[in-house]
């Protein structure tokens, strides 16, 4: 089981450096109270070489914290993260989650 596993991440596209450094530049949770959505994420932008946070609620995008390395920012998703929990939210992170679009099958 130990060497299917190692293979498995031995092979994985996730270890390549260029992909984990694309996947680190961005961050995703969704958090959840019932039927109620909100999100947090962490944006890289190669164009100013900065970051920012975005906390989403009631469809609204609002920043709560920007910064020149990418830390920082996940440091303020955090923050969020904690703050949520504790008034009993539920929240994952969902940055690798993919999304596969549905075919239109006509009959």
């Amino acid at each position: 089981m130990l060497r299917a596993t190692l293979l498995f991440v031995l092979l994985s596209p996730l270890s390549s450096p260029l992909v984990q450094a694309e996947e680190d530049n961005f961050r995703y949770v969704m958090c959840r109270n019932k039927q109620i959505v909100r999100t947090i994420r962490a944006e890289w932008h190669k164009s100013t070489d900065s970051c920012n946070t975005l906390y989403t609620k009631n469809g609204k995008d609002r920043s709560v914290g920007t910064g020149r390395f990418f830390d920082s920012c996940v440091k303020f998703l955090e923050n969020v993260q904690g703050n949520l929990e504790k008034a009993g939210w539920k929240c994952r992170d969902i940055s690798k989650a993919s999304i596969t679009p549905v075919e239109n099958k006509e009959n």
